[in-house]
């Protein structure tokens, strides 16, 4: 994929170089912006991807994708070449795809300095080109960015700016800028990988409330995960409250928010550090009567939390834990074996 994606942009130099060539005789093709849009949305995909494996550890090189800031280059190069007939012409669709890719780069100058500055640009150029006006997306593009950098205050801050603009010029922003639960997301993820759990919750209910007047700000399972995530360092209480407050909006069918194995998880992490193996197995045994199924990160963290137990039975709960792995057929970890060996 990476090798088509180099020769998809390629291509579209070449055919920039054959419409410029022939720009003064008003020959040549033309080419509709969904297809450059088709490669965007791949380089994004892919180039996300590759981030992704890049965490993880360098287990290989594979090739290097143009960077956002190479491709807004080269964007920009094309329309300079076929100024008086473009090949294609870019509209605030095909600069969100880019900044959506660009919330994930792994430096900085990349996801947050390439993100704002265009984010500008579009702003001033949409004064006279409303092709380029930003959006929703747009701005939840740009929040995002600072989410993954655990930047609260600024994807806050970004927010209500553009709060600020739909109130103060409604003509122009009020119908693009509608406000709905993924941008909110990406605030509330902004705080919760800041350690802000109370600013992740504030910002939750107010997702809640809202939610009430209109059916686009309804929060989701994934948004009280990331809230649990935040509270599940140190926390404890307080997981275990926004835990029963899931099961109480399914069950009451306010919304559609009944706790996942991803939820437990972040609940089951609490105990880690101070390895109440009881709490861990009233917890283990409440999923099981939800019909929640452990999946092999909670395996680990009930084998954490008994290691760091002081039960006289820590070798037998680690057994019974290991045994329903056996018989779930779920992978066994290093750090298993290891921490049955030492006790």
């Amino acid at each position: 994929q990476t090798h088509g994606i180099a020769t998809a942009f390629q291509l579209l130099d070449r055919m920039v170089e054959e419409k410029a060539s022939a720009s003064q005789s008003n020959a040549g093709r033309s080419l509709h912006i969904s297809y450059v849009h088709a490669i965007l949305k791949t380089w994004k995909f892919v180039f996300r991807k590759q981030q992704q494996n890049h965490s993880k550890g360098p287990a290989s090189s594979p090739a290097t994708l143009l960077l956002p800031s190479q491709i807004l280059s080269k964007l920009d190069d094309h329309q300079t070449k076929c100024l008086a007939s473009p090949l294609y012409t870019p509209n605030v669709a095909t600069y969100s795809l880019l900044l959506d890719g660009a919330a994930h780069a792994p430096m900085p100058s990349e996801r947050i300095d390439f993100s704002e500055r265009l984010l500008e640009r579009l702003i001033e150029r949409s004064a006279t080109d409303l092709s380029l006006q930003p959006t929703i997306v747009t701005f939840s593009s740009v929040i995002n960015a600072h989410a993954q950098s655990g930047n609260g205050a600024k994807a806050e801050a970004l927010y209500d700016r553009m709060m600020e603009m739909r109130r103060t010029d409604p003509q122009r922003w009020h119908a693009s800028l509608k406000p709905n639960h993924i941008v909110v997301s990406a605030v509330i993820n902004a705080w919760a990988k800041a350690g802000n759990a109370v600013k992740a919750q504030e910002w939750l209910q107010r997702m809640y409330v809202e939610s009430m007047q209109d059916p686009a700000m309804r929060p989701n399972v994934f948004v009280f995960n990331t809230v649990l995530s935040a509270y599940s360092t140190s926390q404890t209480d307080l997981a275990y409250q926004l835990l029963r407050k899931m099961t109480e909006l399914a069950d009451t069918q306010q919304l559609d928010v009944r706790p996942t194995v991803v939820s437990y998880n972040c609940v089951l992490n609490c105990h880690v550090r101070s390895g109440d193996a009881a709490a861990a197995d009233a917890l283990w045994d409440e999923m099981l009567e939800q019909s929640v199924i452990p999946n092999e990160i909670t395996c680990t963290t009930m084998i954490k939390i008994i290691r760091k137990s002081r039960v006289g039975d820590r070798r037998q709960r680690m057994r019974k834990v290991v045994n329903y792995m056996e018989q779930q057929g779920i992978p066994q970890n290093t750090f298993i074996w290891n921490a049955l060996r030492e006790t």
